[in-house]
């Protein structure tokens, strides 16, 4: 991809969040990169921030790869370059975004109820890290706080046995049910849950370790599209090319990481609500004007206004 790199500057920044996943561990902070660009009329943002736990890439693996001007390198730097190159034409999207549940069962059933109340299109419930059977209730308690209109999308994390999940999923109201992501712990097992439980499936993880086959997984209801764990331009297209719905997903970027998973949504997907819930977490903002969440929509208008106080620059 052709950078103009003599035009090129990078940032790192930490922003304070609310307790997150990343991997085995729970993060209090976001560290991150972002590249800014000069052209003769205006300045173009992007970020690549390596998901710790998940990408394989280091943000000391990114900064390397700038200064080698290895633009290609890894996957985040790949979403972030592709960002810089799309922003010229970008103007101003709006698109829909599925809104998280979280907290403890309490709070999830309680946070239900109120988006029942919202124009919410889909809402996602993290299970599989308690037992099924407490799963399964509480699964079947949120449905039934959610209008039925709303759809719910559940995500398993490749937590459970084929037996386990084939439990679960006879248990589970399809209905209502968007899908599940990779609900068992071996991928070749999904066509085999589908065949028993009827409920659809999405792949997440199976992308980002590029193990994806038509043949394998012919009736994969959509495709979790993560850029900062799967790449850019090339690598989206790619997936774009077999018409199975897309749901472009966060790795808790910044504001600034999420306006441009939203212009791919808005490209690709503009009526699926987008995974960006994850700025909900954030505490402190890099961003200063041109991205709003309203009515669970992100409204993104570049160019965008940047906090560069909160900014380091990298020598490169």
């Amino acid at each position: 991809m052709v950078i103009p790199f003599e035009r090129v500057r990078l940032f790192r920044f930490c922003l304070a969040t609310d307790p997150y996943p990343t991997g085995l561990e729970t993060a209090v902070q976001r560290e991150g990169l972002l590249l800014r660009l000069e052209t003769d009329n205006d300045t173009h943002w992007a970020e690549a921030s390596p998901l710790p736990g998940w990408s394989r890439e280091s943000i000391d693996d990114v900064i390397a790869a700038v200064r080698r001007r290895r633009f290609d390198a890894f996957p985040s730097l790949r979403f972030a370059c592709d960002s810089l190159m799309s922003e010229h034409a970008a103007g101003s999207l709006n698109v829909p975004i599925a809104r998280l549940l979280s907290g403890d069962r309490g709070q999830v059933i309680a946070a239900a109820a109120r988006l029942a109340e919202q124009p919410v299109a889909a809402v996602k419930l993290k299970i599989g890290r308690q037992s099924i059977r407490k799963d399964i209730e509480l699964v079947r308690q949120v449905q039934q706080s959610l209008r039925p209109d709303q759809r719910l999308r559940l995500d398993a994390n490749r937590a459970w046995s084929l037996a386990d999940a084939i439990r679960f999923g006879n248990n589970c109201d399809p209905s209502t049910t968007d899908y599940i992501e990779e609900p068992t712990n071996d991928p070749s097992h999904l066509e085999a849950f589908y065949e028993v439980t009827k409920l659809p499936y999405a792949l997440d993880e199976t992308l980002i370790e590029q193990r994806y086959t038509p043949e394998q997984f012919p009736r994969v209801s959509a495709f979790i599209v993560k850029p900062t764990l799967i790449g850019g331009r090339a690598e989206i297209e790619s997936i774009a090319s077999s018409a199975i719905p897309i749901v472009f997903s966060a790795s808790f970027e910044s504001m600034v990481g999420l306006s441009h998973i939203a212009r791919l949504a808005a490209n690709h997907s503009p009526d699926i609500p987008a995974g960006l819930d994850t700025y909900r977490w954030l505490r402190s903002n890099v961003v200063t004007a041109g991205v709003e969440f309203v009515d669970s929509h992100i409204s993104v208008r570049w160019p965008l206004g940047i906090d560069e106080c909160r900014l380091v620059e990298v020598p490169l």
